[in-house]
């Protein structure tokens, strides 16, 4: 009886921490690499993770890239976004507001 009572919890974690809209964090995601941008606004299409990319320059201002705002809605979504960053050799200028 306890191993069921134990893996009801564990299933019912599972399904909370998928589900969980418990609070909305507003990431904005910077980088010079503009491929790399490009890449990681197609992973959030991919995984229908809300997202704005805008047109933005490098700090010296000599090239174009993209900045994204990302509208992740639950704790999955953010940690698929966190994976995404932390995997990545690129080098990310990332901000995160709770809204």
């Amino acid at each position: 009886m306890e191993k069921l009572r134990y893996r009801t919890h564990l299933f019912a974690c599972f399904i909370n921490e998928k589900l969980s809209k418990d609070r909305i964090y507003v990431n904005v995601i910077m980088s010079d690499d503009l491929e790399e941008m490009k890449h990681f606004r197609d992973f959030l299409a991919k995984h229908h993770i809300t997202n704005v990319a805008a047109d933005s320059y490098t700090l010296d201002w000599d090239a174009k890239t993209i900045s994204i705002t990302a509208y992740p809605e639950t704790k999955a979504e953010s940690r698929l976004i966190n994976d995404y960053i932390a995997g990545s050799s690129t080098k990310f200028k990332r901000v995160v507001q709770p809204t």
